[in-house]
């Protein structure tokens, strides 16, 4: 689905584990409960994957990745779990949400490049102990990052969280 304008497309309930969205236009998109386990929502210096106003309610992002995407504006509630996606600096969203994942470890506070940035992802999926058969077959051949740039980047003690427990109170 790289490149599609899905903007407004009716996608509640949609199981999406380990699509590949590129450079695709999810603008007003209503995903409300989808699974985007393993998925890769991706956009690139010239083109944010645009998620404005995408309905995420209930959605689950369970060792996903995302890349050069726009989220600041997407709606989300208690049941919107993002806590064991993957994304670096590129991934534009609200305080609000950071607040409510719980500022995951995964999520890197710098911009990788394409190389550093899969191998990362790769070693996430691997710690999330994901299923051979679920894990994106083009990253099974890509390198792991050394342990010293893991600690650069400041994940030597990251974990992930819980798969599809319950979200924490808001209280």
């Amino acid at each position: 689905m790289d490149g599609a304008n899905l903007s407004g497309a009716q996608m509640q309930d949609v199981d999406l584990s380990g699509v590949r969205l590129v450079e695709t236009n999810l603008f007003l998109t209503q995903m409300e409960r989808a699974n985007l386990r393993y998925s890769r929502i991706l956009g690139s210096t010239e083109r944010n994957a645009a998620l404005g106003y995408a309905n995420l309610s209930a959605t689950i992002n369970y060792g996903g990745a995302m890349r050069f995407a726009k989220m600041t504006n997407a709606l989300w509630d208690d049941k919107t779990d993002f806590r064991n996606a993957f994304m670096d600096a590129t991934v534009l969203r609200s305080a609000e949400f950071e607040t409510r994942m719980g500022n995951p470890c995964q999520w890197v506070g710098e911009a990788l490049d394409d190389q550093e940035f899969f191998s990362v992802w790769h070693w996430w999926v691997k710690k999330t102990e994901v299923p051979r058969f679920l894990m994106p077959s083009d990253l099974r051949n890509v390198p792991l990052p050394t342990p010293e740039r893991l600690a650069e980047l400041g994940l030597t003690d990251c974990e992930p969280g819980q798969p599809f427990g319950p979200m924490p109170t808001t209280d």
